[in-house]
């Protein structure tokens, strides 16, 4: 028998491991069982030949619109509401841009000065500017700028701003290859306001569970 990867996983393909779905199966072992970020791999996914079938699939629907799957990351958190399980029902393939955008959603462990502060998530206080002292930076594509807030309440408000006006711009750059997974309609919700705030508290009590 095979030695398990991870402990967990079966290699049950012969010459398996020079196959590029291998090396995103093996990255996501480790991800869930050698690192522990709290996730899981569906029972499914444990033998590589299911998720090897699976890849191959996702590899030919990518291509109809003209994208490669090797350029694209692979996601479980988008069409899940904890983002805790890779599964065929919660996997998609991202552009780094968007996979990016949604990583900003959730707050950093290691430099959560917000939450030290009892700030919104991705406003910042500066002590030494008295008027407005509460700023956040903006999302440019080329360069980022400082814009400061009397109050903290003013500066999130105006940083979900921003952050939806980048989302559409995302949208209608990656319209096909969102649609061509069933991705679109999750992330045009978050275009607005509301919703914006609401998906990122709930990344933030996601993350607050895992350490519990």
């Amino acid at each position: 028998m095979s030695k398990l990867v991870y402990s967990v996983g079966l290699n049950d393909v012969k010459g398996g491991y020079k196959l590029p779905s291998y090396r995103r199966w093996t990255k996501m072992l480790e991800r869930c069982y050698k690192k522990n970020n709290g996730a899981l791999v569906c029972n499914e996914w444990l033998a590589f030949s299911r998720f090897n079938q699976w890849y191959n699939f996702k590899a030919k629907q990518l291509a109809s619109v003209g994208y490669d799957i090797e350029q694209l990351v692979m996601d479980k958190d988008l069409l899940a509401i904890d983002g805790l399980v890779y599964s065929p029902q919660t996997c998609v393939f991202l552009p780094p841009a968007i996979n990016t955008f949604l990583s900003n959603c959730q707050p950093k462990k290691s430099r959560d000065k917000a939450k030290e502060f009892g700030l919104p998530q991705g406003v910042c206080i500066e002590h030494t500017a008295k008027q407005k002292p509460y700023r956040i930076k903006t999302i440019g594509r080329s360069k980022q700028t400082i814009i400061y807030f009397s109050t903290p309440e003013d500066a999130y408000c105006y940083r979900l701003h921003l952050r939806c006006k980048e989302l559409e711009r995302l949208l209608l750059t990656y319209k096909k290859l969102l649609k061509q997974q069933c991705a679109y309609g999750k992330l045009a919700q978050l275009t607005h306001l509301e919703n914006m705030m609401n998906y990122e508290t709930l990344q933030r009590l996601c993350l607050e569970a895992q350490d519990i």
